[in-house]
């Protein structure tokens, strides 16, 4: 049976499929951190998140780089107060991405997640982290080389 950290990270999902950012965020603490390991695997690379306002401005960057972006073919995987989730994201990226560096490609895009998300005692979100491909992403968008060519 699905632990409450599990139902609160699907309903993050949920809420992140029909666009609403606000009931994204509702269980997560205001001093959350975030660290978005795909911009590198070490810590002077990787982006660190301070804040419930710094994690809604990425989800309303990426929601803006992928506007009919929807979660699908989730696992989660309940740690106690660890909620591990993998996941399918599709959407067309017609907005700009990596960090604006990229224009809109009009292309669709997918490609799989890797979540980890850490609870307090309350079952407020107090710290996340994701794993993604972004070499899958720009060669999807255009932006590389398709390594299918290559292979």
């Amino acid at each position: 049976m699905p632990s409450k950290n599990v139902d609160t990270i699907r309903a993050m999902h949920e809420s992140l499929n029909r666009h609403d950012t606000d009931a994204a965020l509702a269980h997560v603490a205001d001093n959350c951190t975030y660290v978005n390991h795909v911009t590198g695997p070490d810590s002077q690379r990787s982006k660190v998140l301070r804040g419930k306002q710094e994690f809604k401005e990425l989800l309303q960057s990426r929601a803006h780089a992928t506007s009919d972006a929807k979660v699908s073919n989730a696992r989660y995987i309940d740690a106690g107060d660890v909620v591990i989730a993998e996941f399918t994201v599709e959407g067309t990226n017609d907005g700009p991405i990596g960090m604006g560096k990229f224009p809109p490609s009009h292309r669709r895009l997918t490609f799989d997640v890797c979540e980890i998300w850490r609870f307090d005692k309350n079952g407020r979100i107090t710290s996340g982290s994701s794993y993604f491909d972004v070499f899958t992403i720009l060669s999807q968008a255009g932006h590389l080389e398709d390594l299918s060519r290559v292979a």
